[in-house]
């Protein structure tokens, strides 16, 4: 994981939180599993302090209806998924608008 050592220890414990709450999804749907594996391979500890207050629920959302922040800024790269779970990444304006690379 990338950050500072009392990021990343932060960062581990809410990424344990979030594995164990993936783990009831694990298996239903391939575009499920997709997602998951997505999420979980996210390895810069500002991502998991910065959606902290996200259950995993909310983030496998926001990765289907318009693009997950991947870097927590207004127009930083972010990803979207489709209903296969097949990933794009792009760009969310201000707009909020998901535009792929």
């Amino acid at each position: 994981m990338k950050g500072s050592q009392k990021q990343i220890a932060w960062a581990e414990k809410i990424k344990a939180n979030i594995e164990a709450e993936a783990k009831q999804y694990r298996g239903r749907k391939e575009a499920y599993d997709k997602m998951i594996d997505f999420i979980l391979s996210i390895d810069n500890a500002s991502f998991w302090i910065d959606h902290r207050d996200y259950g995993f629920k909310t983030l496998m959302t926001d990765l289907y209806k318009g693009g997950l922040l991947i870097r927590g800024t207004e127009f930083s790269d972010c990803a979207k998924c489709d209903e296969n779970g097949d990933i794009t990444y792009g760009s969310k304006g201000i707009d909020g608008i998901f535009v792929s690379k």
